[in-house]
């Protein structure tokens, strides 16, 4: 609506549509095609909200930044409003007071006009907040991720705000409780983002969105039936107003709370005859995961994996499918593997997603596979160094609020990527058939499925199918020992002989007999430290388990041999448009 413009992977809410004003006077919305309850005209109950946003506020070489941009809660169907441009932000005309009528409105601003960079909460008018939180100057700049919920029992609306690439700075918060909320908005409202320019002109970018709203229960109904989640995810074919992709009564991981994944603007959805087409009828066989069959194809000149599940050979495929899909689309990092789109039609159940040309480590580090034990001990420690950097966004950084834990971490399931030269250039964890989406206040969940590989299994899933992240930090112990020694730990379907031998030449200060013969004398301390790390991973008690992060920072401060330092690092690939 407005100047709002989709561009690839993102929506652009200031751009010149029209080719003659340039970058000035502009006013843009993205919004949801159809009207979001807020209250039950009925009962008069009040929906409660969350939503979560990933968006950027770029500056314009050459010019003064402003004004801002808006999440917005307003009547159906959403208008721009005339002379709505700069800080009225495409939410109110210029000079009104007050809005009134259809023009009222609900919004968190961000706000970047006169370099007075604030977070705020405004009712009906642009020009002043019911409550605001002052930030750093120029710190609404580049890649941000907000969160805002709405309680419909207290009425209160709070925000919180993390700059991403500033992480040592917030997370900003502000609230307020709205005074007789059904007073504010109708029963149904628009929610989306409004963005303005004035005479001071920056980009304002959606990049990912979810909103999720819990709708009240009605006399008569099942708290099943009432506790039903709308969740709303841009994708790919996102035509600015309409085109955001619904999913109604979907149950998540716990109860308690429904709907916690994550949207993104990138995955495409493919037909059945498409992938059929890009993989020569699925007759280049990569490998088998844990859910399904990978194949390699090409689509639009560009090499990929497809990954096929079927039903007929797990009983809960379909459920499989769909926790793949949404944890991939949620997933934007240097360290794991990216979702190229996806296909769910009938009894078809694809994943297309990006090819590394390296293969799996399995082929790589075992000494007696093969081919195996090509790589040498850089290669091998820059391998852990970017399993590590991808554990810690799944555990820590992809959401202040929740975790994914991988399940089926294992050699097979890392993927490499090489130059023309042969080096490592990415080291990509893949395969997500078996994750699980945490809150981030719960420590562990119970399941009564143990899948998975034996040999990499925490002794909590295997006895009592206890889930947590611990078990992924027990699965990369044992690879980093895989990896450090080039022995194989799935011997005989277990990794208790491997472990043993393991500790007893650690024990015994042996450590050159096992380490694979291209860590050299300069690269022992190094190899120390990962043993040292890997047996702390494996601990029979989760709770004396190091977490991801703790493992990263001990990894970084091991002392580099010879040729370490002139690796390229494997860092986290902050959201960038």
């Amino acid at each position: 609506m407005g100047d709002a413009l989709q561009q690839d992977n993102l929506v652009d809410l200031t751009v010149d549509t029209s080719y003659r004003r340039g970058i000035h006077y502009l006013k843009g919305r993205m919004s949801y095609v159809d009207p979001v309850p807020f209250f039950d005209g009925a009962t008069h109950e009040l929906t409660s909200f969350v939503t979560q946003f990933t968006f950027a506020i770029k500056p314009i070489q050459g010019e003064i930044r402003g004004d801002g941009m808006a999440f917005f809660l307003s009547s159906f169907p959403p208008t721009v409003p005339v002379n709505s441009t700069g800080g009225n932000l495409g939410l109110i005309v210029q000079g009104d007071g007050n809005a009134l009528g259809v023009d009222r409105f609900v919004a968190i601003v961000f706000k970047t006009f006169n370099n007075s960079d604030h977070i705020g909460i405004d009712i009906n008018s642009a020009s002043s907040s019911k409550n605001e939180t002052a930030l750093p100057d120029f710190s609404l700049n580049g890649s941000m991720t907000a969160c805002i919920t709405f309680n419909g029992t207290t009425g209160m609306m709070d925000a919180s705000l993390q700059l991403n690439d500033n992480r040592s700075l917030g997370p900003f918060k502000v609230s307020y409780q709205l005074p007789d909320p059904m007073s504010l908005l109708p029963p149904e409202v628009a929610v989306g983002f409004s963005a303005g320019t004035g005479d001071y002109s920056e980009r304002h970018q959606i990049m990912s969105w979810s909103f999720t709203t819990t709708l009240p229960q009605r006399k008569g109904q099942t708290r099943k039936a009432t506790r039903n989640a709308l969740l709303i995810i841009a994708a790919c074919s996102i035509v600015l107003v309409a085109g955001i992709i619904v999913l109604l009564r979907r149950r998540c991981l716990f109860p308690d709370r429904q709907s916690i994944q994550l949207g993104s603007l990138g995955p495409r959805q493919f037909s059945p005859r498409q992938l059929k087409r890009a993989t020569n009828n699925f007759s280049h066989l990569l490998g088998k995961g844990a859910f399904g069959l990978v194949y390699k194809g090409t689509l639009e000149d560009k090499e990929v994996a497809v990954k096929k599940l079927s039903r007929r050979m797990v009983g809960v495929g379909a459920t499989d499918f769909g926790n793949e899909a949404r944890l991939l689309m949620a997933i934007k990092h240097k360290n794991l593997v990216k979702l190229l789109g996806y296909c769910n039609r009938g009894e078809n159940r694809l994943l297309c997603l990006e090819y590394l040309s390296g293969g799996s480590l399995d082929k790589l580090i075992y000494a007696k596979t093969p081919g195996g034990g090509g790589l040498d001990w850089c290669a091998r420690y820059q391998v852990v160094q970017g399993i590590c950097s991808g554990l810690q966004y799944l555990h820590h950084e992809l959401d202040p609020e929740q975790r994914i834990v991988h399940m089926d971490l294992k050699a097979s399931n890392v993927l490499i990527s090489r130059n023309e030269r042969g080096d490592i250039t990415n080291v990509k964890i893949a395969d997500f058939g078996l994750s699980k989406l945490f809150r981030a206040d719960l420590t562990h969940s119970y399941t009564e499925l143990v899948i998975g590989l034996k040999a990499y299994m925490a002794p909590e899933y295997l006895s009592r199918g206890r889930i947590s992240a611990k078990v992924d930090i027990y699965c990369f112990g044992v690879l980093i020992l895989e990896i450090v020694t080039g022995d194989c730990a799935n011997v005989n379907d277990s990794s208790v002989e491997f472990i043993d031998r393991v500790r007893r030449e650690w024990g015994n200060g042996d450590v050159r007999r096992i380490t694979v013969e291209s860590c050299s004398d300069d690269c022992i301390p190094q190899a120390r430290n990962c043993i040292d790390i890997a047996l702390d991973c494996i601990q029979e008690d989760p709770d004396r388990r190091p977490d991801a992060t703790e493992i990263g920072q001990r990894l970084s401060l091991s002392r580099t041999c010879g040729t370490v330092h002139a690796m390229q690092a494997i860092s986290i690939d902050r959201t960038q448009v």
